[in-house]
């Protein structure tokens, strides 16, 4: 029997047998695709629903590689793209404006980026970059909304 590891959204190790995995293709609940791995970013892909997960930190390091995840998020599907942000633990400013890049060139192909889950503080710093208004704090827009992290209402 072969068995594939797999990284769950948890950052846990969860193993799967062939057996799962073509259960997963049956129903559509394919394991996401990891776009890069280090010791301070993982970033993983799934693609129904398109969804950009990133777990660690974003900073000088490895800003550039983050940059390059969301482009092939982005090249990758046709619809929104949602980032899930809920095991970040931090972004940097230049972390910030990648996102507002990916924002940028999705309102121009009338799609949205979905952030889900950024800490207040890094919302609060987002919101002062972004003086095109790509991402609204407020009511959905046609370009680009917040989903909040938990218990941060």
């Amino acid at each position: 029997m072969t068995t594939t590891k797999l990284e769950s959204r948890t950052g846990g190790l969860a193993v799967l047998t062939s057996k799962d995995l073509d259960r997963r293709e049956a129903t559509g609940l394919l394991p996401p695709t990891v776009l890069a791995d280090t010791a301070m970013l993982h970033v993983s892909y799934t693609a129904d629903p398109p969804c950009l997960h990133v777990i660690g930190e974003v900073d000088l390091s490895n800003l550039d590689m983050f940059a390059e995840c969301l482009d092939t998020a982005i090249r990758a599907g046709s619809g929104d793209l949602s980032l899930d942000l809920a095991l970040l633990s931090f972004i940097s400013v230049g972390g910030l404006r990648s996102c507002l890049r990916a924002a940028r060139t999705l309102n121009d192909r009338q799609r949205q980026l979905i952030v889900r889950a950024l800490d207040r503080s890094s919302r609060k710093v987002l919101a002062l970059l972004d003086d095109e208004r790509l991402l609204a704090s407020g009511e959905p827009t046609r370009f680009q909304h917040w989903e909040g992290a938990a218990g941060d209402q």
